[in-house]
């Protein structure tokens, strides 16, 4: 934006300069009312157009002659003349006012000048200052007489970076092209680098030609700073800084972000092929967003496309502000061309989650903000309640539909999932609005979505499967009840040779609890070792199909105690759905006594028969 306090400060330098330049030009012909000039020895004089008298001179030089050179040489062509006679002394009278007039009017020029700081007068084509204000001084650290003794000093303290700049509008003085403004880089005595403005008025001769300038020297570096600061800033951020004309729409000032976003490779090419108007996609989007400048002076996020260099539409967020009195507009534009491809994105996928929840078997519930902003229909059907009631409710009336002995339990995992993010599987009942009782199998997770958590339930009716599962956790409790109280060993090895299971007779036989039995290696830790090598291959043989499991096996086993007892064996296998041998179930019977009783028999029978023989 423009600064007004530099711009007011400027005029007034350049109201004075004009002031001063007009005190010390002499007066122009226009103010006269006779003309005069010499030729060919004529000395002629004229109003208007029409030639008065003509006065022929002799072959010396007269002091007419010497009048007319020192009133041309003062840049005089014209005066008021008395043609009565003693027209030279008139004249002579004349030069010497003149000159008095000319003397006062340098002091005026020179007292004026020394009451605006910051003023030198150059003269030309030499360059040299013959006057420089003492604040010169203070702005460059050198006295005003190395100013006075150096021809144009100025181009002794440019900055290497403006040289060239200065030199060509050095140069454009001496032929006759006053720059009204020029802006460069000095460096003062004590090194340190500023930023100067200069505005200057040129002072012509007769001939048109210019003699001298005058100016004023302003430091700008404070201002500068903040200029580049502000340009810096405009190129560093990620939104577009533009400013346009508001009638014309001309481009005045854009920043990097503009030029890339509408696809040009320069603020130059972009200001000279296009003005604002032409980047409006739709003509109507102009005419609202004119409009609602001119109603309230701004705007703000107004969402429209634009138009890039090769036709396409560039959505943006536009904020503008206009200044009437000024002329112009000043806005930030920000590219969100990538958020309405998201968002065009993220409707999509919300007509394709909408399509897939719709068709879903199970029903779907989302809590966003405790409020239930999604259902399915598969929930009014299990429910009995209307998608109208369920996404009027909130997540505590969610919680009244639940049963009341699985209230308790539903706010853990509620709780649970919204610290965590997740709460795995679980049953609740569900009481619809007829007073039934419905077994759900619920699981919730957690993701973010615009800005706030939102959470995602699933849920199916699992009534018949709890009925189900409920059945056959009875049967299993009744089987397993068989199990503990049959009158053998009843064992279970997986492939492995591990112990998965083991009745209390068994344990009862082995003097283990079934802690210490199961996932223990069979084998390895209750049979003997002489007979361990013997068993294992059997038991390979088994698995593998070479030998039927149903045959008879006799073998010891080892008690905690390490007493050995002696078992029948009868087997059988189980097998998975593909034919797949997991585990072997076994039944044993402790025969130890039995075979005691058997050899005490037939030691007996041995002795008996000795005796007969006898």
């Amino acid at each position: 934006m423009p600064n007004n306090f530099l711009v007011n400060q400027v005029q007034f330098s350049i109201w004075l300069l004009a002031l001063y330049t007009r005190l010390f030009r002499p007066h122009s012909a226009v103010e006269k009312t006779v003309s005069f000039s010499l030729y060919r020895k004529t000395l002629i004089f004229r109003q208007g157009e029409i030639n008065l008298k003509f006065i022929q001179l002799d072959d010396g030089e007269s002091q007419l002659q010497k009048a007319v050179k020192l009133l041309k040489k003062n840049g005089y062509k014209s005066s008021i003349i008395e043609f009565e006679s003693g027209i030279e002394q008139i004249v002579a009278n004349r030069i010497k006012q003149l000159e008095k007039n000319l003397e006062q009017l340098e002091s005026s020029y020179t007292q004026l000048a020394k009451r605006i700081r910051g003023f030198f007068r150059m003269e030309l084509p030499s360059g040299k200052l013959t006057l420089v204000d003492q604040f010169l001084s203070e702005l460059s650290g050198y006295p005003p007489n190395v100013w006075t003794e150096t021809p144009n000093f100025i181009e002794k303290i440019i900055h290497p970076d403006h040289s060239s700049y200065y030199q060509e509008n050095f140069q454009n003085l001496l032929n006759n092209q006053v720059p009204n403004l020029l802006e460069y880089k000095i460096i003062r005595a004590d090194g340190e680098v500023r930023w100067w403005l200069q505005f200057s008025i040129g002072a012509f001769n007769s001939d048109g030609k210019l003699i001298s300038i005058s100016a004023v020297l302003i430091d700008n570096t404070e201002n500068k700073k903040r200029e580049i600061k502000y340009s810096n800033l405009c190129e560093s951020v990620t939104a577009g800084i533009f400013v346009v004309n508001f009638k014309t729409g001309q481009i005045l000032e854009a920043n990097q972000k503009v030029v890339e976003g509408l696809g040009y490779s320069s603020v130059e090419e972009l200001k000279q092929n296009k003005t604002s108007i032409d980047h409006y996609y739709n003509a109507s989007d102009r005419a609202l967003v004119i409009k609602k400048l001119i109603d309230e002076t701004k705007i703000i996020d107004y969402e429209l496309p634009l138009k890039h260099k090769d036709g396409h539409p560039i959505w943006v967020s536009l904020s503008a502000k206009l200044y009437p009195k000024e002329g112009y507009i000043e806005g930030i534009a920000i590219n969100i061309s990538q958020r309405k491809i998201t968002e065009s994105k993220l409707r999509e996928s919300e007509e394709l989650f909408r399509t897939l929840a719709e068709q879903s078997v199970a029903g779907i519930l989302l809590i966003q903000d405790d409020k239930i902003v999604f259902a399915n229909d598969v929930i009014a059907k299990h429910s009995g309640y209307t998608l109208e009631e369920f996404l009027s409710l909130n997540a505590n009336d969610f919680l009244k539909l639940v049963h009341k002995k699985d209230q308790p339990f539903f706010e853990e995992q509620l709780n649970k999932v919204t610290i965590q993010g997740s709460a795995p599987e679980y049953y609740i009942r569900i009481i619809s609005k007829s007073g039934e009782t419905i077994w759900v199998s619920m699981q919730m997770n957690k993701f973010e979505f615009q800005g706030s958590s939102m959470i995602a339930a699933t849920i199916v009716e699992v009534t018949k499967r709890v009925a189900f599962e409920q059945k056959l956790r009875e049967e299993r409790n009744l089987a397993q009840k068989y199990f503990d109280i049959a009158g053998v060993l009843l064992l279970v090895l997986d492939v492995n040779e591990n112990v998965v299971q083991i009745n209390e007779r068994g344990c009862k036989i082995l003097g283990y609890t079934k802690e210490e039995m199961i996932g223990k290696n069979w084998i390895e830790n209750f049979l003997p070792k002489r007979i361990r090598s013997m068993v294992r291959t059997t038991f390979g043989k088994v698995l593998s199909g070479e030998i039927t499991p149903d045959k008879y096996y006799e073998n010891y086993i080892l008690t905690k105690t390490g007493e050995e007892r002696l078992i029948t064996w009868h087997n059988t296998v189980i097998k998975s759905a593909e034919g797949d041998i997991e585990a072997i179930i076994s039944s044993g019977e402790d025969i130890t006594q039995w075979r005691l009783a058997e050899e005490i028999l037939l030691d007996n029978d041995l002795n008996i028969n000795k005796m007969l023989k006898k």
